[in-house]
């Protein structure tokens, strides 16, 4: 897989705090490839042409009628096919990883945990705000509708854990979420798959470290919750909960990395509070903070410091982004689609329309969507998905949400069919590909 590594930040990097206004919620990744230099005095080296990924031949039932392939920046290629064995129409985006000034970002719709937003909108704003070059965008993670936008799966965002995985499954007959499997990218610039679990903690004043399971989502009993800007203006109500009030002193630069903060003010009433900008909301079970006798008693004074860090199990130690999917297809080769038990078949062997993420062994991301419930195209179980990901030479690839969701963005047109009646579907985050300015 290429190295994805930060370039061109259009905002400073210590400034990660909520605003206002709509803006890209996610660190600019670069797919990595040698920059051509030159010498002081000296004329810079020609640059080569980077060439658009080619894709391999297809043959049996995957045979198209027609392809067209165009050059949409360098080392990105936009690739369309009609074919008849399904039939299905199909759009992909492919990435060199020698493609340099190309990133690919995760944006939250609306900037908010709650919050729906057409993909194409994100898209758009999240290219003017950087002044750079819109390429193509895809809807991404699964989500509910009630209450609207909210992700199935965990979102990083610029290093920020936007919000940690729920419990449910949707897909699942027993709804029990039981792996959460994720595409993203470590501190390091690597791209990643895994099945990952949000494992934090926190250290209160008196040296306890306590857990911390739950980032932007309903406090429960089991442990501690942490609200920031990605949650609104306020915490929801819970008469349960003990609230610490905090002002950061030192950001996490990613999650995983540990993050201080001094305790503001202390509330316990059952009105939610108000989330500052420069910092955020602990909220405590009733039987950690002991009121004022437990463990977390130490805590619960203005002027007091708090340290917590948001680290993914099966995740690098530091990770700049992440979102989620289901189920994972291919890892590291091998078919791991057929091992997921209790996936309702309207789900899986119903042909929908289909987005999914993947790497090749030779390091080039492909970013696909692939029509459905038409004449023109019947969609794809995820059995047929992954056959033809496979026959893309595609070693790791995870499904993103699909049905009404799916849509792609090429430059700043959508070139698939979306099925709502509507039209494009506001959802829950987007994946978009930004070129150079």
């Amino acid at each position: 897989m290429p190295n994805i590594a930060p370039v061109g930040r259009a905002e400073e990097k210590g400034g990660r705090r909520r605003s206002t206004a709509l803006r890209p919620v996610l660190i600019a990744i670069a797919l990595a490839g040698c920059a051509s230099g030159g010498g002081t005095g000296a004329a810079a080296a020609p640059t080569t042409a980077i060439a658009p990924p080619t894709l391999p031949a297809l043959t049996g039932v995957f045979t198209p009628s027609s392809l067209t392939s165009k050059e949409i920046a360098p080392g990105v290629a936009h690739v369309e096919m009609a074919i008849p064995g399904g039939p299905w129409l199909v759009h992909i985006v492919a990435i060199s990883p020698a493609a340099r000034e190309v990133e690919l970002r995760s944006v939250k719709g609306l900037d908010h945990v709650v919050g729906r937003e057409r993909p194409s909108e994100m898209a758009r704003r999240t290219a003017l705000a950087e002044h750079r070059t819109l390429l193509a965008a895809v809807n991404a993670d699964f989500f509910n509708f009630t209450p609207p936008g909210v992700s199935e799966g965990p979102q990083v965002s610029d290093g920020r854990v936007v919000k940690s995985e729920d419990r449910n499954r949707a897909a699942r007959a027993d709804t029990v979420l039981r792996d959460q499997p994720v595409f993203g990218v470590a501190a390091n610039g690597r791209p990643f798959f895994a099945d990952a679990h949000l494992e934090g903690g926190v250290r209160i004043a008196n040296g306890a470290t306590l857990t911390l399971l739950r980032v932007n989502r309903a406090a429960n009993r089991d442990s501690l919750t942490l609200y920031d800007g990605f949650m609104g203006d306020t915490t929801p109500s819970d008469s349960g909960v003990t609230e610490l009030v905090l002002r950061t002193v030192h950001a996490a630069a990613m999650a995983g990395d540990t993050a201080t903060a001094v305790v503001e003010s202390v509330d316990n009433a059952t009105a939610g509070v108000r989330i500052p900008i420069d910092g955020a909301v602990l909220a405590l079970p009733s039987r950690m903070a002991g009121e004022g006798t437990g463990a977390a008693s130490g805590a619960l004074a203005a002027g007091d410091t708090v340290r917590w860090w948001t680290p993914f199990t099966g995740a690098p130690p530091r990770v700049r982004e992440l979102v989620g999917g289901y189920p994972m297809l291919l890892r590291d080769g091998r078919r791991v689609f057929e091992d997921t038990k209790a996936i309702i078949s309207g789900f899986s062997v119903t042909q929908h329309p289909r987005t999914a993420v993947a790497t090749r062994a030779d390091g080039t991301l492909i970013i696909m969507a692939v029509d459905g419930r038409s004449e023109a195209s019947k969609g794809m179980s995820l059995t047929r998905l992954t056959d033809f990901l496979v026959a893309l030479g595609a070693v790791n690839a995870l499904n993103l949400d699909g049905g009404g969701s799916t849509v792609m963005l090429v430059r700043d047109s959508i070139v698939n069919h979306p099925t709502d009646k509507e039209g494009e579907r506001a959802v829950a985050n987007a994946l978009v590909v930004l070129g150079g300015s």
